[in-house]
């Protein structure tokens, strides 16, 4: 995600304690979800499926289970 650096997860993680917002550690959290919306925005595909695409990517060198790249749901 070319967000990452850009805007790192503490600091994301760090106004979400500020405002106080819970959420469950899911694999599309609030910053993975803010990671794919900047870059769908700001890339010339703007589809959801290219926006999945880079995330599934993403997460390709981790250790989780990909998800499908049907963004239907």
């Amino acid at each position: 995600m070319p967000f990452k650096e850009l805007l790192p997860e503490s600091v994301i993680e760090q106004a979400i304690a500020e405002l106080k917002i819970r959420y469950k550690k899911r694999l599309f959290d609030p910053i993975v979800t803010l990671w794919a919306f900047l870059s769908q925005v700001l890339d010339t595909d703007k589809s959801c499926h290219n926006a999945v695409s880079k995330i599934i990517a993403h997460l390709a060198g981790q250790i989780v289970e990909i998800p499908s790249t049907d963004p239907s749901a």
